[in-house]
C-alpha cells in the first residue's frame, strides 16, 4: 500500500482510492481516445472522499461515474 503522509497526518491510500486535498481525473471512454485532454474529475475531501457531478442534480460520493482515478494533483490549501 502506498501512503502519503502530508497534511493533517492523513494517508493516500491508493488501494481504496483515497487522497486527501486532491483533485483527480479519469479518462472518459471514446472520448478521451480521440481526444486525450477531455476527461472526468472529481474533488476530494480532507479524508479523502471523492465527489463528482454525476449527472444533474447529483453528487457521487467515492463511486466516479467513468471509473477510478487515472491522475491526481494535489491542492496547496491541504498543507500547513
Amino acid at each position: 500500500m502506498k501512503q502519503y503522509h502530508g497534511s493533517g497526518g492523513v494517508a493516500m491510500d491508493v488501494e481504496r482510492s483515497r487522497f486527501p486535498y486532491c483533485v483527480v481525473w479519469t479518462p472518459i471512454p471514446v472520448l478521451t481516445w480521440f481526444f486525450p485532454i477531455i476527461g472526468h474529475m472529481g474533488i476530494c475531501t480532507s479524508t479523502g472522499v471523492i465527489r463528482d457531478f454525476a449527472g444533474p442534480y447529483f453528487v457521487s460520493e467515492d463511486n466516479m461515474a467513468f471509473g477510478k482515478p487515472a491522475k491526481l494533483t494535489f491542492l496547496p490549501f491541504g498543507s500547513k
